[in-house]
């Protein structure tokens, strides 16, 4: 799966083979060089193409990439099917076979028709995923950057993440502080209720009701401070947050 622009690899794998001669292949030889390659990709999506199929087995063999590459290795055809063909990037499969053996059958170039979509699906997967990536991080820096102290915990208050505010209120240990890396209020009256509205929060947003607004964590006599419990809910943006299951939010105004 190859950039269009420069035809940089955006993810690449191949079956058991040796190294050496993979790096090769990819370093010695461009993109005339290699039999079927081109019109592999400037063909149809899903239509694979056999070596024989763009020219004769002695025309083959009298080419360099087959006297110094594939006839030593013992090959005879090889056969490539596009996937990927957009204005960013093609995907492309190429198979090849051992010189004991018939050529590239009707049956087996079938099969690769078959296999194209599935290898399409797999790719804009990952191209969900990519983006989900690049999400979470532009969350993670918007939190960075706001005053309200903001707590990551999993389903028991372990600390998972503190953006910058919530850093500074942790070292002072007021109003809220981690113990054995476990989120604990300052008032200690509180740390039950806490806790509680963290388990719940990570169980469902029904189940967690009013528990989770407006809990008094400060100490007696310290400036007022409360806390909010938000779940990270599966299904939604928030869930990017995840293996997060519960955001605590800390306002003292």
């Amino acid at each position: 799966l190859a950039s269009t622009q420069d035809s940089h690899g955006r993810f690449a794998a191949h079956s058991t083979w040796d190294a050496e001669q993979m790096r090769v292949l990819q370093v010695e030889y461009g993109f005339d060089d290699i039999p079927g390659l081109k019109p592999a990709v400037i063909g149809d999506i899903d239509t694979p193409l056999t070596t024989f199929s763009c020219l004769s087995e002695s025309e083959l063999r009298a080419t360099r990439f087959y006297r110094e590459w594939a006839g030593p290795q013992g090959l005879r055809e090889g056969c490539m099917v596009k996937f990927v063909d957009t204005s960013d990037r093609f995907g492309l499969l190429g198979t090849s076979i051992y010189a004991g053996r018939d050529v590239i059958s009707g049956e087996e170039q079938r099969f690769l028709t078959l296999l194209s979509p599935h290898l399409r699906r797999a790719a804009l997967i990952g191209d969900l995923l990519d983006q989900a990536r690049v999400m979470a991080h532009f969350y993670r820096e918007t939190l960075g950057s706001l005053s309200t102290p903001i707590l990551f915990t999993d389903a028991e208050g372990k600390l998972l993440y503190a953006n910058a505010s919530a850093e500074r209120v942790l070292s002072a240990e007021a109003p809220i502080l981690s113990r054995n890396g476990v989120l604990q209020p300052q008032n200690p009256a509180m740390a039950g209720a806490l806790l509680t509205a963290i388990a719940a929060a990570s169980n469902a947003d029904v189940t967690l009701g009013a528990r989770g607004i407006g809990l008094p964590i400060s100490a007696p006599g310290e400036a007022p401070a409360v806390a909010y419990v938000l779940p990270l809910t599966a299904g939604t943006a928030r869930a990017a947050f995840r293996p997060a299951q519960a955001a605590v939010f800390v306002s003292t105004t």
